[in-house]
């Protein structure tokens, strides 16, 4: 089975940015579907979660996972001035399971790892005017290889990881399908026929693989890629509901503000930074 995994791992989302932060000490608090890699070119950063604080300056890579209440601390330079650049990444198991999920990211990378990906972040940033499209997307691979190469490298693996992978490979047919189907109108009758299975024993495995329902499963992975579109396009709000099932774009605010902390409108803001 493990034979399967390269082959079954896909990039969901790669986007970078770049700033300048001119108030020193300023926070900025948030949850993302995706890992954040940030590296301050000058002053530094302090990443808060999980009760625990990390500081970094341009030596080093802060790194932020998913799904955790993050706060980022930006602190100025003698001149009054923090310049920052990040890439925020996430990457999918048979089309559905968060890689990140799997490993316990490290909060920090210094020496060669930091180098390679503060060199990644600048190569994403520096993409050439008029390039011929095919050899884009190619280079945006590799690059997004490489940044999961240097992260799993530097990851400790979660001692439910090898449990979840063996739980989901069996149930990966029905993962692609739930990832292919967000804005389909699905119900628990339906992923248990797709699964072949009755709808007490999918949620008997759901619950021992996921820890959750199968509903529920499907609710954040349809929250997770509305947050990733919202970050990476400028389409509207009721767009983006509609795209990933939700009829209603009051309820996919409240449901999203209840994942992420914020409502769809800040969120955007939130991840281009």
């Amino acid at each position: 089975m493990r034979d399967e995994w390269p082959e079954a791992l896909t990039m969901r989302y790669l986007e970078a940015g770049a700033g300048v932060d001119t108030v020193d000490g300023a926070l900025d608090a948030k949850t993302v579907p995706f890992a954040i890699l940030a590296q301050a070119t000058s002053g530094r950063y302090r990443l808060a979660y999980d009760g625990r604080s990390t500081e970094a300056g341009p030596e080093s890579i802060v790194i932020a996972p998913p799904h955790r209440r993050l706060t980022f601390g930006h602190y100025a330079t003698d001149e009054s001035v923090m310049r920052s650049r990040w890439a925020h990444v996430a990457f999918s198991l048979w089309g559905s399971i968060d890689l990140w999920d799997l490993v316990e990211l490290p909060r920090r990378l210094d020496g060669r790892a930091a180098e390679i990906v503060g060199e990644s972040i600048h190569a994403l940033l520096t993409d050439a005017p008029g390039e011929d499209p095919v050899r884009r997307l190619t280079r945006r691979l590799q690059i997004g290889a490489t940044l999961a190469e240097v992260l799993i490298t530097a990851s400790t693996p979660r001692p439910e990881a090898a449990d979840i992978a063996e739980g989901a490979f069996q149930l990966r047919p029905l993962l692609r399908y739930m990832q292919e189907s967000l804005a389909d109108p699905l119900d628990v009758a339906q992923l248990a026929r797709v699964a072949c299975l009755s709808e007490a024993t999918l949620h008997r495995r759901f619950r021992q693989v996921f820890g959750t329902t199968p509903m529920r499963y499907l609710k954040r992975l349809r929250l997770d890629e509305a947050a990733r579109t919202l970050g990476r396009t400028d389409r509207t709000i009721g767009a983006v509901a509609e795209e990933v099932g939700f009829a209603n774009p009051y309820h996919f605010s409240r449901e999203f503000q209840r994942a992420f902390g914020m409502p769809p409108r800040d969120f955007r803001t939130a991840a281009s930074r």
